[in-house]
């Protein structure tokens, strides 16, 4: 079967040729729904799915937004990391989150999920959405603050960071580790604020949990935030408050994928480079070249790579002449749900 815009979390979710999601992994509950089948309600009309964490959503053609995974609305009880464990949706199957029409453009789950409108602003369900960030909100509201129309929004753990049709980045949430980018450490902003130094000039915009980054025009990359494990600097895990300048890469960069504690990204010749090279996995890298941190070559992915996504503990690309190829941990069976094998791996 032809599968196309694969999106990675703690699971891995793809479109049909026929228009259908098709979900496996750590989508549901128990291992009953790790097989390649259709999701319910989503068998036709899908355009776009984005997976973040223990959660999926999907647009369809009529512009509705479906979600499912285990958390669509975090959770009452526990509404932020590290409460991991803490599910609110236990079959996994989807919820119709926005009504058919409403022109939905882009959207991204996460513990606070994020969606961008037809008019270019954006709505927020799930937790703080409604400016206290120990409530959970089921309805999407809007996120205020606002000064250009958003083109893309991307969901973090506990914040989230928009690009604006001028080529701003601006983020709300969290920001306790330097999430927002702002030059210091504060705690929850309801309201957008910007990123500093990137007013203007950027293409695409990736959150991981904690950290997020910018690619560049100049198909350069900056990011900021959480750096405990060299998610952004390896040499260096000091937090990074303001953009960073992610040196080596080249001027090349054509996508930025960051993961959970983890980023990768894609140049202009089809190769995927990630870091940290080690990040207490071997999911990733080279055994060959285990004491290396800084700018890992990903095994099998080193040419016709045309779009990556990120993961939890996994990698997904598409590469033309082989379709959909995952790499990394196999432990939930988001690389091949009916595979022998579970553990971190290159498959």
């Amino acid at each position: 079967m032809s599968l196309h815009g694969v999106s990675a979390g703690n699971g891995t979710c793809a479109i049909s040729s026929g228009g259908g999601l098709m979900c496996w992994g750590l989508t549901r509950s128990t291992d009953a729904g790790n097989i390649r089948t259709p999701v319910p309600d989503l068998e036709s009309d899908v355009v776009a799915v984005s997976y973040r964490g223990a959660g999926f959503c999907a647009i369809t053609s009529v512009g509705g937004v479906w979600c499912g995974g285990r958390r669509v609305f975090g959770s009452v009880d526990c509404p932020h990391p590290p409460c991991a464990n803490e599910f609110d949706n236990p079959t996994g199957l989807p919820i119709e989150v926005i009504a058919p029409g409403s022109g939905t453009m882009a959207v991204s789950p996460g513990i606070a999920s994020h969606a961008v409108t037809s008019t270019g602003g954006v709505v927020c369900w799930g937790v703080g959405c409604n400016g206290d960030y120990y409530s959970v909100t089921r309805e999407p509201v809007p996120i205020s603050g606002l000064d250009s129309r958003v083109v893309e929004v991307t969901s973090g753990c506990s914040h989230a960071c928009a690009l604006t049709e001028t080529g701003g980045v601006v983020c709300w949430g969290q920001n306790v580790v330097g999430q927002l980018g702002i030059g210091h450490t504060s705690g929850y902003h309801a309201k957008t604020t910007a990123v500093s130094g990137l007013e203007a000039g950027v293409v695409a915009v990736s959150a991981g949990c904690n950290h997020t980054c910018a690619l560049k025009s100049t198909k350069d990359v900056v990011c900021w935030g959480f750096n405990d494990v060299g998610q952004i600097d390896p040499d260096n895990t000091d937090h990074k408050l303001s953009p960073w300048p992610m040196y080596g890469l080249g001027n090349d960069v054509a996508q930025v994928s960051a993961g959970w504690d983890s980023t990768c990204v894609l140049s202009t010749a089809g190769a995927v480079n990630c870091w940290p090279y080690q990040s207490g996995r071997d999911d990733m890298a080279d055994p060959d070249q285990a004491d290396r941190k800084w700018l890992g070559p990903v095994p099998g992915l080193g040419s016709g790579v045309t779009a990556i996504t990120l993961g939890t503990d996994h990698i997904c690309a598409d590469v033309s002449g082989h379709g959909i190829v995952c790499l990394g941990c196999n432990d939930g069976g988001q690389l091949d749900p009916q595979a022998t094998h579970r553990q971190c791996r290159i498959d």
